[in-house]
């Protein structure tokens, strides 16, 4: 299980004013009771060689990849770009019983990671979005139900809104059916803040950093930043491999091929199953689902064309949406539905599928797999 502690590890390189800061401040932390063994506070993660880097060293502001030849619009547009990266656990991408912090650098090359990655990389992102402006991001360590210890993105916004960038929600501080359930900490490239306060619970305790008495911050007037610089980890700027347009068309044309052979080979019936055209139906849906999804359309519309159908056919079928891994982890998926499987030979079935790129290995799928059989009664008015 992964542990947000590393036993009072401190910065790489540091110098020994600064390296015994972290550790006292955990003891002031932990005499008030609230940083145990649910709440465990952190200053120096290990990187990829096992250098212990400072928390803040981690949050310089990134400007994100281009997005069609512009720039992205606002935050949950952000957020859609951030979780469509593959989430996956240290233990397994590392095979072992590691702990291990990339940087969004490594992250983006690697092209998976778990909650701290996908936290750090929106915070970046986040940051760069807010120059100028009074806006502020955080990282956010606590635990979620039911995953247990994660990593999500708080922004001091009028009301304050917590990011899930691993799941690609969003909650106002205030919500009540948030899965975020205790907040340990906070930090971003200016401070750490432990939260001291008796109540974790993030719609019920204080989110002002500045108070003492809720928020024990690393740095303070008597111990500043300026005179105390952290080793940076991240690299000045991120690079993106640049990647091929028509990778997206390929992986979406593989995708289909290898659902429909799959349905030919499962279907007990002697005539051939009939996949009817409906591209033109079904991929607008898609591309419609996606755009909301990044929060550039306001509502989902009802599609008429689709809704003609009904009145004829018994349908079977929804869209499904899932970060690109493999073909064949879609396709699992996607029969895991078992619209696939039908009861008469009189049934047809309409696929289309759409990939939206977003940088080289990060894609949005889209399928949409449906079954269609006649009505066999017909109602008279």
């Amino acid at each position: 299980r992964k542990t947000h502690d590393t036993g009072g590890a401190a910065p790489w390189g540091a110098p020994p004013e600064f390296t015994n800061s972290p550790e006292r401040g955990r003891r002031w932390a932990r005499a008030t009771g609230n940083v145990g063994e649910k709440n465990q506070g952190i200053a120096a993660p290990p990187d990829m060689v096992g250098r212990g880097f400072f928390l803040p060293s981690f949050t310089p502001p990134r400007p994100p990849p281009l997005w069609e030849s512009s720039g992205y619009e606002h935050e949950h547009h952000l957020l859609r770009l951030v979780s469509t990266i593959p989430f996956i656990e240290d233990w397994v991408a590392f095979d072992g019983d590691y702990e291990v912090w990339c940087t969004s650098s490594e992250f983006i090359k690697l092209c998976c990671g778990d909650s701290e990655e996908h936290a750090i990389l929106l915070c970046n992102y986040f940051l760069h979005h807010y120059a100028g402006s009074s806006k502020q991001a955080y990282v956010l360590l606590g635990t979620e139900s039911p995953n247990g210890q994660t990593a999500w993105v708080y922004t001091s916004t009028s009301e304050g809104t917590l990011w899930d960038p691993s799941h690609g929600e969003s909650y106002p501080v205030t919500s009540k059916i948030c899965p975020l359930k205790e907040v340990s900490m906070v930090f971003n490239q200016f401070n750490i803040w432990v939260n001291i306060q008796s109540n974790v619970s993030p719609s019920l305790m204080s989110w002002d950093l500045a108070d003492t008495s809720c928020w024990l911050p690393f740095f303070s007037p008597d111990f500043s930043l300026e005179l105390h610089p952290v080793i940076p980890v991240q690299a000045p700027s991120i690079l993106y491999p640049p990647f091929p347009l028509h990778d997206a068309e390929e992986i979406g044309s593989n995708i289909k091929e290898e659902i429909k052979a799959r349905v030919n080979v499962s279907w007990p019936f002697e005539n051939p199953p009939q996949f009817k055209v409906m591209n033109r139906i079904l991929n607008p849906i898609l591309r419609q689902l996606e755009r909301y999804k990044c929060g550039l359309e306001d509502k989902r519309e009802r599609s008429t064309d689709l809704e003609k159908y009904l009145r004829t056919h018994e349908i079977h079928g929804f869209p499904m949406n899932m970060a690109y891994i493999d073909t064949q982890s879609v396709v699992d998926r996607v029969l895991d539905m078992n619209v696939h499987i039908a009861s008469s030979e009189s049934s047809s079935f309409a696929l289309d599928v759409f990939v939206q790129p977003y940088m080289s290995g990060v894609f949005s799928v889209w399928t949409f797999f449906i079954r269609m059989t006649p009505n066999t009664t017909r109602y008279v008015r």
